[in-house]
């Protein structure tokens, strides 16, 4: 989470209780500095904000209590139902733990009736020679690692949802417009993490981009196996911590259920320059071309557009990973012919732009446009058709997941 470089601003005292108290007392921290401070452009909250902070002894004595490192505090709104970070964080965790434990005993004894169906399906879709790299992320709550630390939580004052006549300013997708939105009133939270971490849309080399994007696939896989989806996967959640990418900004990660119908929990969830196709638009795509290597040669597959309900799944979140990519190779190297190119793909609007849309959905105006506009650098290292031989892939992958008939037997297809 960056917003760039900020003014000087002066400290805040920051407090974090429980509410009701439980027979402990406040904790306190002085900012050291802000690492993420934006406006809100929205009707019904204020924006996130994200601050270094250091413990102090109480609101009168500001000197540090020296008993431990920096920290990181995010002041937060949510929906006054939401659970807090730290909530769905440990509903998570638990949800791993047991479900290592299970299969970890049907591997010991050969059962594997032990574990849940969606969970048989889930470990049976990884290719031999991927399953025991995923016990291992599983083994001694190692799974721990890929994700931030959250320390502690709280919940502060409420805001009064919105008149009943209000609308948003943004514009909504035709889909999602035959919904009445909802606006409920907004909670405050605060979370205290352990890490000091650098977002993706920070690192200073590629290399570490990548590091940091195999990192949160590892914890995408972790997440896959618990039955879990993160729902906001982006360059600011995205991050890197000595050497390791992790993942965090957990508040919109839910369970997921195979079998369930698309439902105004997932409406327009994500980050705009790094949402999927499919959450954009509010229906089912169609399925995607694939090219014959190097001859630009596509064929459009055609398949019937019955905009099927869905749900926002895994193969949401790994194309998010994949607008990662291609939006650190246009956007930030410094060619002026790849900023014009990512100047018409992303953009922070609720309606998917054109050029996005046929970049990927029909892989002709993408892999032509790659050609013309990424840096030599990519160019030589055949970039363009790494990018979009993933593309292809996903695509490819959304054919064999039929979501009405609750498969999840995917992952090996990546």
């Amino acid at each position: 989470m960056s917003s760039g470089p900020l003014t000087e601003m002066k400290a805040k005292i920051f407090f974090l209780r429980n509410d009701p108290p439980q027979n402990t007392q406040p904790l306190f921290f002085k900012t050291i500095g802000p690492l993420s401070v934006r406006r809100s452009d929205y009707i019904s909250h204020r924006a996130t904000r994200v601050w270094l902070v250091e413990p102090i002894a109480s609101r009168q004595n500001v000197e540090s209590t020296g008993e431990t490192c920096l920290l990181v505090l995010k002041d937060t709104w949510s929906d006054i139902d939401a659970q807090t970070e730290k909530e769905i964080q440990d509903a998570l965790f638990n949800d791993i733990k047991c479900f290592s434990k299970r299969l970890a005993n049907a591997v010991d004894s050969g059962d594997w009736s032990l574990l849940e169906p969606d969970e048989r399906d889930a470990f049976g879709s990884l290719m031999d020679k991927e399953k025991e790299p995923a016990k291992n992320l599983l083994r001694d709550e190692g799974y721990r690692k890929h994700f931030v630390t959250i320390l502690q939580d709280w919940k502060g004052r409420t805001l009064k949802p919105p008149g009943s006549q209000a609308e948003s300013i943004r514009a909504v997708p035709l889909f999602y417009q035959s919904r009445p939105r909802q606006y409920p009133g907004k909670t405050q939270h605060r979370v205290l993490c352990k890490e000091i971490c650098e977002p993706l849309d920070d690192v200073k080399t590629f290399g570490e981009v990548i590091v940091g994007m195999e990192g949160a696939v590892s914890a995408m896989l972790i997440l896959f196996l618990a039955g879990w989806v993160h729902r906001d996967i982006s360059a600011s959640n995205v991050m890197m911590y000595q050497g390791q990418g992790v993942l965090g900004d957990l508040e919109v990660a839910k369970r997921f259920r195979v079998r369930h119908q698309h439902s105004d929990e997932d409406f327009l969830k994500g980050t705009p320059y790094f949402m999927a196709t499919e959450i954009y638009k509010g229906f089912t795509q169609a399925r995607y071309p694939r090219p014959t290597i190097r001859t630009w040669d596509f064929t459009l597959n055609p398949k019937p557009d019955k905009r099927i309900p869905f749900q926002h799944n895994f193969l949401h979140d790994l194309e998010s990973i994949w607008w990662i990519l291609l939006w650190t190779m246009l956007q930030r190297v410094p060619f002026a012919p790849s900023h014009q190119y990512a100047a018409g793909l992303f953009v922070n609007t609720r309606n998917i732009p054109q050029a996005r849309e046929e970049a990927f959905v029909a892989g002709g105006a993408l892999i032509s446009s790659l050609f013309t506009s990424l840096h030599p650098c990519f160019l030589i290292r055949d970039f363009d058709c790494t990018v979009d031989l993933l593309r292809c892939e996903m695509g490819d992958t959304c054919d064999f997941f039929d979501i009405s008939r609750g498969s999840s037997n995917v992952w090996s297809i990546l």
